[in-house]
C-alpha cells in the first residue's frame, strides 16, 4: 500500500485513493446516518478514546507514503465539517480555554456522531509524522510545511474579528505538547545536520569515483548507486529549508500580533512566512527529490517483474536459508495456510420473496375487490411487522448482555505464591533456623 501511495504521489493521482478512503473514514465515524448496533458499539467502545483511523498511534515510521495519503484525507475531512474552523474559533473567544475544552465546545456545536480525541486534530497529527519520519525520506519537508501551515496560522478575519497572533502556540501549552514541541526543535536540528553531513559524504563520493579507473561492471554499480542518492545541491537546500523551520518554530515572536515581517532578518526567508501565514496550500515540491522517487518505483517495479516470472526455484538455489527471500516468505506463507482446516465457502444468496403478491390490475377497477385486497395486504404486512418488532427486541436484548458480558471476559485476579528459601550454610554468628517463607502477589 505504501508503494501504491509513493506512485500516486509521483503521478499526481492522490484523489484517486483519497476519495475511496474518505468515504470509509466518513462510514466509521458514523457520518452515514446509520445509528445501527455497529455505530452504537463504536461509540460506546471509543467513548473518550482514540476516534477511528487507518494510521495506528500517532504516526509511522514505516509507512510514510501510506500517512501522507492518510492525513491529507483526514485534514479534507477536518475542514468539511468545520471542526478545525470551530476549535479556532472557541481560542480566539477565550484566552483560557484549552483546546480540549476548545473541541468539547466544537463538537456539541456541530453535533458530531463520534466524539473527536484531542490527538487526531491534524496540527498534533502532522506534528508526530514530522518526528517520526526518517531524516532521507522525500515527504519530509512537505511534512514540516503542513504542520507549520497550521502552527503558524493567523485566525480572525475568516470569523468577521481583528488578525490576531499565531494560533499553534495554543495548542502546545499543556506539559505533553510543550514537550512535543521541544522534541521537534530538537529534531530539526539532527535533521539539518544530516543533510549538512550527507551533502559533503555525495560530493567526496563522487570525487573518489571520477578519479578511480574501475572496470565497466564497477562504473555500472556505481552510476546505479548515484541515480539511488539525493544531489548535493538539494542536500544544501534541504539544509537551509530546514535551519529556516528551525527559526520558525524557536521564535515566539513568530506568534504576536504586531508582527513586521520586512523587518526580519534573510534566515528567516519571509517570502515562505508569508505565504504560510496566509494558509496557502501549494506544495513546496522542488525540496521533493522526484529523481530518487522515479529511481525506488523502476527498482520495486523491476523486482515484481522478477518475482512474477522466475520460478521460485531460482531464487531458491542461490540462497536457501535467505529468511529475507520475497519468494521464500511466500512460499512460507503459502505452507502455513496449508496446515490450517480450509475456510468455509460463502453462503449462497438466498432470494428474498415478498411478503405480499403482486397486484392485479384488474382487481383495482373493482372498488370491493379492491377494499378486500387491500385489507388481506395490509394484515399481511401488519403481521410481518409484528415480527420485526419482535426480533429487534430479541437483538436489543442480545446487544445489552453483549455490552454487559465484554467487560466481565477478561479481569486480573490477585494471587499469592509462598516459596521457601532454604538456609545454605552457617557461620559462628550465624545459625540456620529453618527454611525461610518469601510471599509473592501478583495479578494475572
Amino acid at each position: 500500500m505504501d508503494n501504491l501511495c509513493k506512485v500516486a504521489f509521483l503521478h499526481q493521482q492522490e484523489d484517486c485513493l483519497q476519495k475511496s478512503l474518505y468515504q470509509l473514514h466518513k462510514s466509521a465515524l458514523g457520518y452515514h446516518g446509520d445509528r445501527g448496533l455497529l455505530t452504537s458499539f463504536m461509540s460506546w467502545m471509543l467513548a473518550g478514546n482514540l476516534t477511528p483511523s487507518f494510521i495506528e498511534g500517532n504516526a509511522t515510521s514505516t509507512e510514510v507514503w501510506f500517512s501522507w495519503i492518510i492525513f491529507n484525507m483526514e485534514a479534507i475531512f477536518e475542514e468539511d465539517s468545520q471542526l478545525r474552523r470551530y476549535v479556532e474559533l472557541e481560542l480566539i473567544r477565550k484566552p483560557s480555554v484549552t483546546p480540549d475544552q476548545a473541541l468539547k465546545k466544537a463538537q456539541s456545536h456541530l453535533k458530531l456522531p463520534v466524539v473527536p480525541s484531542i490527538q487526531r486534530l491534524m496540527i498534533y497529527r502532522w506534528a508526530h509524522q514530522a518526528l517520526a519520519t526518517p531524516a532521507d525520506h522525500p515527504l519530509l519537508p512537505l511534512i514540516w510545511q503542513k504542520f507549520f501551515i497550521l502552527y503558524l496560522h493567523r485566525s480572525g478575519p475568516e470569523f468577521g474579528l481583528p488578525v490576531s497572533g499565531c494560533i499553534g502556540k495554543r495548542y502546545f501549552y499543556t506539559t505533553s505538547h510543550s514537550n512535543l514541541l521541544k522534541e521537534m526543535k530538537k529534531r530539526l536540528v539532527e535533521i539539518a545536520d544530516f543533510h549538512h553531513a550527507a551533502g559533503k559524504a555525495v560530493n567526496i563520493w563522487k570525487d573518489v569515483d571520477r578519479a578511480d579507473n574501475a572496470s565497466t561492471l564497477k562504473e555500472k554499480n556505481a552510476s546505479h548507486l548515484l541515480e539511488s542518492m539525493t544531489s548535493p545541491e538539494l542536500h544544501k537546500e534541504l539544509l537551509r529549508l530546514f535551519h529556516v523551520f528551525a527559526f520558525w518554530l524557536d521564535d515566539m515572536n513568530l506568534q504576536k500580533t504586531d508582527l513586521y515581517l520586512p523587518s526580519l532578518p534573510v534566515q528567516y526567508d519571509t517570502h515562505r512566512l508569508a505565504k504560510v501565514m496566509q494558509n496557502q496550500q501549494d506544495l513546496w515540491t522542488e525540496y521533493v527529490d522526484n529523481e530518487r522517487i522515479k529511481h525506488e518505483f523502476i527498482e520495486t517495479l523491476n523486482l515484481w517483474i522478477q518475482l512474477h516470472q522466475k520460478p521460485s526455484a531460482a531464487y531458491r538455489a542461490s540462497n536457501l536459508n535467505n529468511f529475507f527471500d520475497p519468494l521464500s516468505a511466500k512460499d512460507r506463507i503459502f505452507s502455513n495456510l496449508k496446515t490450517h482446516d480450509a475456510p468455509v465457502p460463502t453462503l449462497s444468496p438466498q432470494r428474498v420473496k415478498a411478503p405480499v403478491p403482486d397486484i392485479i390490475e384488474t382487481s383495482l377497477s373493482d372498488k370491493k375487490v379492491a377494499i378486500k385486497l387491500i385489507q388481506q395486504n395490509l394484515n399481511i404486512l401488519r403481521q410481518q411487522a409484528k415480527i420485526a418488532a419482535q426480533w429487534e427486541s430479541q437483538q436489543t436484548v442480545l446487544d445489552c448482555e453483549l455490552l454487559e458480558t465484554l467487560p466481565k471476559l477478561y479481569s486480573n485476579r490477585e494471587e499469592q505464591i509462598t516459596k521457601k528459601l532454604e538456609c545454605r550454610g552457617s557461620s559462628s554468628n550465624h545459625v540456620c533456623q529453618g527454611a525461610a517463607k518469601i510471599s509473592v502477589k501478583g495479578y494475572h
